[in-house]
């Protein structure tokens, strides 16, 4: 979200410790929601449909010593299982969950508010919200009425489908395929001065979708048993072997847990009309349904697949 948009929904009571329904007028929730229908459509990219082998692939790689060898990207046994997969067309949007469209979410719903913490970014403007499973899920269906389209969680085959730039093989999702910290993704290091920056601080990657490497874990459709898939790159983990293929499996927490009670949303998860919540570092990146191009469906934008390449041969991170 730009910080036009950003102050907008700031004057407008719409973040921080403003009240969605009892100080905000009719009219100015309008303005503030048909603002943030216009940002949602704009930011949505279209990746057109296709056929492609999920799961991991192998690639060339140098050594730091200069060495090649091919090497899978991910081991078989930490990503999906490999299938050939054919995707319709669809839009996913070009960012991650930002903190004050979430709290806009979580006022209009009626959900209790986030916790902030201005010292660890926790909450913040700018920054990449985490929410529960749960939470991911009802926020891109609440993206979707208020934009005027449905949206969801993406699939796995369509996460990776996008982040592969259609089925191509880099290994990370970001501008070149290459891990490149302070170049293109930021420092999992706590310690680093770029640890946890904020949202698109660094080129996206060619289909122009950002923080896929970094950044938060992001929710997928995909359930198995009481386990829920993320994918992508967090930063409080280790992006070098976060590749594309990667998958987070997300186990419950009851609520009865020890640690349950210690989290800083313990009051916002207790909301959630269940015995056990889905808590990682984690946020939203929703899908849009609609197979046409920008052309003829009137909004969002699509990459120049023609300008798409990737190296021949990619640098061992380790």
């Amino acid at each position: 979200m730009n910080m036009s948009r950003i102050a907008l929904f700031a004057g407008l009571g719409l973040m921080g410790g403003g009240v969605f329904t009892a100080v905000v007028p009719g009219f100015v929730q309008s303005r503030a929601l048909e603002a943030l229908k216009t940002q949602t459509l704009s930011e949505l990219v279209y990746v057109a449909g296709g056929t492609f082998t999920n799961g991991t692939y192998t690639v060339r790689w140098t050594g730091q010593d200069g060495t090649m060898e091919e090497l899978p990207v991910r081991p078989a046994s930490s990503s999906q299982p490999s299938a050939e997969v054919t995707l319709g067309g669809y839009y996913m949007q070009a960012h991650e969950a930002d903190n004050v469209v979430f709290d806009v979410f979580l006022r209009a719903t009626d959900r209790p508010a986030q916790a902030k913490n201005a010292d660890t970014n926790l909450g913040s403007a700018g920054y990449t919200a985490r929410m529960t499973f749960t939470e991911a899920q009802a926020y891109c269906a609440w993206l979707g009425e208020v934009s005027g389209v449905a949206m969801r969680l993406p699939t796995e085959d369509e996460w990776e489908f996008a982040a592969r730039a259609r089925g191509q093989t880099p290994p990370w999702a970001t501008d070149n395929g290459q891990h490149l910290i302070g170049e293109n993704l930021s420092d999992n290091d706590r310690d680093s001065a770029d640890f946890d920056p904020p949202r698109a601080r660094y080129q996206p990657s060619p289909m122009g979708f950002f923080n896929m490497a970094d950044g938060r874990y992001e929710w997928t459709s995909a359930i198995e048993g009481d386990v829920r898939i993320a994918k992508g790159g967090s930063n409080l983990s280790s992006t070098g072997i976060e590749t594309i293929p990667s998958r987070f499996s997300a186990e419950p927490m009851l609520k009865t847990h020890p640690l349950y009670a210690q989290m800083p949303n313990t009051q916002r998860y207790d909301a959630i009309d269940a015995d056990a919540v889905y808590v990682i570092n984690a946020t939203a990146r929703c899908v849009a349904q609609v197979s046409e191009a920008p052309e003829q469906s009137g909004f969002g934008t699509a990459p120049d697949l023609d300008a798409i390449a990737f190296p021949s041969v990619y640098i061992l991170p380790y």
